[in-house]
Formats: C-alpha cells, sequence, structure tokens
C-alpha cells in the first residue's frame, strides 16, 4: 500500500501541471475580497456551440472539440485552452445556451479558422470587468447555485450593477481529482467612463 502513495501523488501532480501548462486568458486583478475578485479581462475570442442545458453539454463539448481538432474550413489543430466558459439559459430562452471554448491569443489574432459544422460559431466576450468567485470540486447545481448566490451579494453588495446573466467557467478535465478542481462564476460588471 505504502508502495503506491508516491505514484499516485506523482499522477496527481502530473495533472495538476499539464492543466497548468493550458494557456488561459490574461487579466488584471483589480479587487480581491475573500473568495470574490474583480478583474479586467481584454476581448476573448470563442468558438461557441449551443447548449441548451447542463445535462446536453456533453454534445455542444463534442462539437466544440471536432472544431479544434481540424474540422474547420482551414483543417487547422488548435490547442486546448481553458477554460471552457457554459452559460445556460433558463425559461423560454433556454435553446440559446451555449458552452464556449476561449481561442489561444495566436489563433485569435489571425483570424481563427471558419467552423465547418453549421451550429459551432467564432465570437467573442466583451472585454471590461468581472466580478468572478472560484468555487472547488465537482460542478453541481448546488455549488453553482451557492457560488452564484454569494457572487451577486457581492456585487450588490458593492453597488454595481450587471451587464448580462452569470455564466460558469470550468478549467479542468474531467479526470482532474476533485479536491484540485476549479471552477468560477462570472458576472460582467457595468462601468462608467
Amino acid at each position: 500500500m505504502i508502495i503506491f502513495a508516491p505514484i499516485g501523488l506523482m499522477m496527481v501532480l502530473l495533472m495538476a501541471s499539464c492543466t497548468t501548462a493550458t494557456e488561459k486568458p490574461d487579466f488584471k486583478l483589480i479587487l480581491k475580497e475573500n473568495r470574490c475578485e474583480l478583474r479586467e479581462y481584454d476581448d476573448l475570442a470563442v468558438v461557441s456551440a449551443p447548449m441548451p442545458s447542463m445535462d446536453k453539454r456533453n454534445d455542444s463539448f463534442r462539437s466544440l472539440f471536432r472544431y479544434i481538432s481540424g474540422d474547420n474550413k482551414k483543417q487547422k489543430k488548435i490547442s486546448m485552452t481553458s477554460p471552457v466558459f457554459m452559460n445556460e439559459k433558463i425559461g423560454a430562452e433556454k435553446e440559446n445556451g451555449s458552452m464556449s471554448f476561449f481561442l489561444p491569443k495566436k489563433v485569435a489574432e489571425n483570424a481563427p479558422p471558419q467552423p465547418s459544422a453549421e451550429k459551432v460559431t467564432l465570437g467573442k466576450i466583451d472585454g471590461g470587468q468581472f466580478a468572478v468567485i472560484e468555487f472547488n470540486g465537482w460542478r453541481d447545481k448546488a455549488k453553482q447555485k451557492a457560488a452564484q448566490k454569494e457572487l451577486l451579494k457581492w456585487v450588490d453588495t458593492k453597488g454595481w450593477k450587471s451587464d448580462g446573466p452569470a455564466f460558469f467557467a470550468f478549467y479542468n478535465p474531467p479526470w482532474t481529482p476533485e479536491i484540485l478542481r476549479q471552477n468560477e462564476v462570472w458576472i460582467a460588471i457595468k462601468t462608467t467612463e
């Protein structure tokens, strides 16, 4: 049993290092209070697919993964990045939910290839200030709801106005152990300039 402990630890550290080597969007940290942060991002180029609900996320993921694997007009392979953004709409607009992959900076700067699949689209998340809270572990509705509620309370306490609905950012591949998983809730903040 003791023989396997170092091997298990090495595997966990290897998975963690693989995750940290993945390109993530740069941001400027403006404010941090407890688990909540106010960050500033430039525009983020993304490729998106419809996601009617979290239950249908695997279909959306496969469509986007095919795009970065070369199923695009230039048949160009694109590196996986982190996070994966998920925006689940509710009510009558539920079919408008989406999943998005953030495109690597070099790809975004040099005209990303057009998708081959009909429902996969190129777009962007407009830059600006975002209130963000991190929550760890597996993504489940209770944790997502609790983190979103805490972040909305912080935004309200600060007197800020949201500029759109909250959405989620998931940073880790499915095989990442629960204790190493990083998830976030993002809310765009209206700024006066």
